[in-house]
């Protein structure tokens, strides 16, 4: 059993890596945290023009567990995740979590 456990939202995290004419065409710069709306940028533009890095495992409680399990502690997660291929990589990438209470939908 769990000696702690998350609760939240489930995301996948996408990593692309931009080159200074994406950041100059949209008017960004490396330490910006911005929406897309703000700059008028589509996520079907960022998949077009960037090249995907990595996926991984995401949002508050998930980082935060994921950490405290890489530390050592006995953690699981509850949580509502998607069949599709984000479900696969969310719940691939917590291995050493107790996923047992996650279902996947879909």
């Amino acid at each position: 059993m769990p000696d702690v456990i998350g609760i939240g939202s489930t995301f996948v995290d996408y990593f692309f890596e931009a080159d200074k004419n994406f950041l100059k065409e949209y008017e960004l710069h490396p330490e910006d945290d911005v929406l897309f709306e703000e700059k008028n940028i589509t996520p079907q533009e960022i998949s077009n023009k960037l090249k995907l890095l990595a996926k991984s495992a995401g949002g508050m409680s998930t980082n935060t567990i994921a950490v405290m399990s890489a530390l050592g502690i006995k953690t699981g997660f509850y949580a509502v995740v998607g069949k599709d291929e984000n479900g696969k990589i969310w719940k691939s990438n917590l291995q050493k979590v107790e996923t047992s209470c996650v279902e996947l939908i879909g």
